[in-house]
């Protein structure tokens, strides 16, 4: 400080001189044996009403962390179809109107084709939806050959497709917001799902349930949906539909 106390010194016998104004300026937070309150005589001195004194403060706030949360995930109900079209089959259903009532494998879904999370860390640093379609019980059990949805989603910072993958052979990626977006709520709503079912020469009549998990990851994956203009722990939550 020794230095900065001459420079002040000479600066000010200068304007002192000239006759103008002197503004003392303080050289900011420093250490803390440097700064005003240190000392009883720490300060800066007005040496008559025309001269000014400036220091240097600090102002500071925090924003704490949430949380990654899977909220939403949508039940699907594939209608009606006849022992006669499976026998003959392949069969092939889509999207149909009705609820689906709750059940064991569908305590968590909802029949208003939406998905939704909340990405409230504060990492920006994406995160990756999967799906994953098992196989349907009833009088007996059949196994999809496909089953592909498709839809949008948008939020606070992302606005993109649905992936298109098939769900019913693997694990297939439907949101992946990449690193810097996805932050804030994202909600995706299914427009169209198809299911698939094989030729099936021994069919039964009856109902048929299927579990899809929706599994939520903390991190982009490398396969990521189509995406539309802004868009470009480990496993955090899942969800049976």
């Amino acid at each position: 400080m020794k230095k900065a106390t001459w420079l002040i010194s000479t600066v000010a016998a200068a304007l002192l001189a000239s006759g103008a104004p002197l503004t003392i300026k303080a050289a900011g937070p420093g250490e803390a044996k440097d700064n005003l309150n240190t000392s009883t005589d720490a300060a800066f001195v007005l040496k008559d009403d025309a001269d000014t004194a400036e220091a240097n403060s600090v102002a500071l706030f925090s924003i704490k962390p949430g949380n990654l949360s899977l909220k939403a995930v949508p039940n699907f109900n594939f209608g009606n179809a006849a022992v006669k079209q499976l026998i003959d089959g392949p069969l092939a259903l889509g999207l149909a109107n009705g609820n689906v009532e709750p059940g064991k494998e569908g305590y968590d879904g909802n029949d208003a084709n939406t998905l939704e999370v909340l990405d409230y860390r504060g990492t920006n640093a994406g995160w990756t939806l999967t799906a994953k379609l098992g196989a349907f019980a009833g009088p007996t059990t059949l196994t999809a050959s496909s089953l592909a949805l498709s839809g949008s989603a948008s939020g606070s910072n992302y606005s993109g497709s649905l992936g298109t993958g098939n769900i019913a052979q693997a694990a297939a990626t439907v949101l992946a917001p990449e690193k810097g977006q996805g932050s804030g709520a994202t909600t995706g709503t299914v427009a169209t799902a198809k299911l698939e079912l094989p030729k099936t020469a021994n069919a039964s009549a009856g109902d048929y349930r299927a579990s899809i998990v929706w599994t939520l990851a903390a991190s982009p994956s490398g396969t990521t949906p189509m995406e539309t203009d802004n868009t470009k722990s480990d496993t955090a939550a899942s969800a049976i539909d």
